[in-house]
């Protein structure tokens, strides 16, 4: 499901706002390919070409800690992402592969720009007000932690999760 342009359909976020008790199963079902079903074929693809010193790196939320009215579907899978990974370290270790994933906060993407004006300036003064920092997260932000998880500084982190988050409250 996660090839879904191959199904006819367009890709689309990975994040909708549904009442629990009226999602669908087919947005659960969707949401889960998405945010799991997908990184786990992608991992279990690159396995054989990995070798030692490897880094994979997997994008989570912050929501996790949280939870987020309205979208528990993406929260849950949210959260086995963590589990995944945190086995996936354990189980690989050994052969030198490093598995962590970044938790994000608020990250001002193109999706924001979207929104729109009296929506967007709302929804960024809520969260900037939210972060130890005082702004959202870009995506420079994120490619930091990517960057830093790449690279050998970090070659002794493994089945950890990060927060990018500005130090959201």
């Amino acid at each position: 499901m996660w090839l879904s342009r191959a199904r006819s359909r367009s890709w689309s976020a990975t994040v909708s706002h549904i009442p629990h008790e009226k999602l669908p199963l087919e947005e659960w079902e969707r949401t889960l390919a998405t945010n799991l079903t997908a990184v786990h074929l992608v991992v279990q693809h690159a396995l054989p070409l990995l070798s030692e010193g490897s880094s994979v790196i997997g994008i989570s939320s912050k929501s996790i800690e949280v939870g987020i009215p309205l979208r528990a579907h993406y929260t849950a899978t949210k959260a086995a992402l963590h589990g995944l990974n945190r086995s996936l370290a354990r189980e690989h270790g050994g052969r030198g592969i490093r598995f962590n994933v970044l938790s994000l906060g608020m990250i001002a993407t193109e999706a924001l720009d979207d929104l729109p004006a009296e929506r967007r300036e709302e929804f960024v003064k809520r969260y900037t007000e939210k972060t130890s920092i005082g702004r959202l997260g870009t995506p420079d932000d994120v490619a930091g932690g990517v960057l830093w998880l790449a690279s050998d500084a970090s070659r002794y982190v493994t089945g950890a999760i990060i927060p990018v988050d500005g130090g959201i409250q």
